[in-house]
């Protein structure tokens, strides 16, 4: 028999060894697998890298924020299908295509908040018994869904705006996507989802104020139909014809009445608020500052109003700028002039929006209520002046150093503080969340910031503004696009001049320095 300690063979301990080496290396192989599959589904251990031209494969910062701050994982039902005509087939594609890598990238970025099905309209079993359980009738469409609420976004409407073409036969004209909104769109859909509550905002009448429904360029249509968009459900008080502020009022906005609120009104506006009310001014157009007026009331709340309107230089044909105009009381305003750290205005400054204002005036800062806090959100740009009426209270929209003040203006500010306990408690009222309840004021120094005509530019700022002084901090932010972005600012600033003189006197020296080169190379 050979000794296998002595001619090198394996003995039993050393394959025991051996084989508690491998069990080992397989243990940390599966632990190591397991390991790298966790990492996987967390966030953070997560790195990914847009490297598309247009952004395709991240999303907007806003609509991250949305989905990170949802509770609950929200169902994404889709429901696409070809289009029905060769006419809008291309288009149709395109948006459905656009759709659905939106949709994707959302649920590869945050999978624990999103469950996706797109379901394929070919199986009609399947799809319309979800469609039932989602009471929907159409297709073409991407429906969210948690819990009870529902929230539809239709492709032809909501996701996507198209030009339709022409079906003459004569003139032939396929259907385009003119604007795809889809992100827009989705994250409107998961504030609504997410969102149960539905805030009473009562607009006050009767004392000629902007129309809440009406569709002239005073009037607040615009600003109505956006507010239902977000869950709002709007009303009006008549003042003394309604008594007091509804007890189920959450806010409470005075657009630019043109007659001053009675001493009743005056007590039931100022009983409101104290109780801990949410209160939106746009000051009245005319310059008095009488009992009643939209400007003593935000005073009580350390806004003063300054006499005469803020006025910005305008550029004329030739790049110029120029005074005497009415339109010097028509301006923007950068994200420069904007603040950066509160909630309403944040969110502005990150994505370098403008706002518009006409017929503003200035707010002096006059101190905040007792335990309170007052913020300047909005101030006008440095070039700017506070053009004075004259004895007959007409202006002239040119500045006067002699009497004129320049520099910047406050346009916006905003009003915070504690609600007193009532006669006979000892501890003030509390809201949802169980703390002190707060006041909440914002006023604004122009009466068509809110209006049809200048809505489009100030949209975000007037949401941002209602939702928080309703408490709804989570639907605080921007839309996807800029409805004013532009390159180049052709109303104020060295833009319109640069281009007009490049134009002027740069193209024709270029062209003259080519054609004098041209003509030194041909003489050779």
């Amino acid at each position: 028999m050979v000794d296998e300690s002595k001619t090198g063979g394996t003995g039993k301990w050393t394959r025991f060894g051996f084989g508690l080496q491998v069990l080992a290396a397989l243990a940390l192989a599966i632990g190591a697998c397991l390991l790298v599959v966790h990492l996987s589904e967390w966030r953070r251990a997560r790195w990914r890298a847009d490297f598309t031209a247009s952004g395709t494969n991240t999303l907007d910062p806003q609509t991250m924020a949305i989905l990170e701050g949802l509770h609950e994982r929200v169902k994404v039902d889709i429901f696409f299908r070809a289009a029905s005509t060769d006419h809008m087939r291309v288009a149709t594609d395109q948006a459905q295509t656009r759709m659905n890598e939106l949709l994707f990238v959302a649920k590869n970025l945050l999978p624990e908040k999103l469950e996706l099905e797109a379901h394929n309209l070919l199986d009609l079993a399947a799809a319309e018994k979800r469609m039932q359980e989602l009471s929907l009738k159409e297709v073409q469409t991407v429906v969210l869904s948690l819990g009870d609420r529902r929230e539809v976004m239709r492709l032809y409407s909501d996701i996507a705006e198209f030009d339709y073409g022409s079906e003459n036969p004569r003139s032939p004209r396929p259907a385009t996507m003119h604007k795809f909104r889809g992100e827009e769109a989705f994250a409107e859909a998961l504030k609504k989802v997410s969102s149960g509550d539905s805030p009473r905002i009562y607009f006050s009448a009767g004392h000629g104020e902007a129309n809440p429904t009406g569709s002239e360029g005073r009037d607040l249509g615009l600003l109505t139909t956006e507010l239902e968009r977000q869950g709002f459900v709007v009303g009006t008080w008549e003042g003394e014809a309604d008594g007091p502020v509804p007890a189920d009022c959450d806010l409470l906005a005075i657009i630019g009445p043109e007659q001053p609120f009675s001493d009743r009104e005056r007590e039931y506006l100022e009983t409101w608020v104290d109780a801990g009310g949410r209160l939106f001014g746009a000051t009245e157009t005319r310059f008095g500052e009488e009992p009643g007026s939209v400007a003593s009331m935000l005073r009580r709340y350390g806004m003063l109003l300054k006499r005469g309107l803020v006025c910005m230089p305008v550029l004329d044909y030739l790049g110029n700028q120029t005074e005497g105009l009415v339109e010097c009381t028509d301006f923007r305003v950068n994200e420069r002039h904007m603040n950066a750290t509160h909630e309403v205005t944040e969110s502005l400054v990150e994505r370098h929006r403008k706002l518009r204002f006409a017929y503003a005036r200035a707010f002096d800062y006059g101190g905040p209520p007792e335990g309170g806090l007052l913020l300047e959100l909005v101030s006008s740009p440095a070039e700017s002046w506070l053009d004075l009426p004259d004895s007959n209270f007409d202006l002239d929209f040119v500045l006067d150093n002699n009497r004129e003040a320049t520099g910047r203006f406050r346009l916006a500010m905003l009003s915070t503080f504690p609600v007193q306990p009532l006669p006979g408690e000892t501890a003030a009222p509390l809201d949802a969340d169980g703390l002190a309840r707060e006041a909440r004021v914002i006023g604004v120094s122009s009466p068509f910031f809110l209006a049809n005509s200048t809505f489009t530019t100030n949209r975000d700022f007037i949401l941002n503004a209602f939702n928080w002084l309703a408490e709804r901090d989570f639907r605080v932010g921007v839309a996807s696009r800029d409805p004013e972005r532009s390159l180049i600012d052709l109303k104020q600033g060295n833009d319109f001049a640069l281009l007009f003189h490049s134009s002027l006197w740069g193209l024709p020296a270029i062209f003259g320095l080519l054609g004098f080169a041209t003509f030194l190379r041909r003489r050779r």
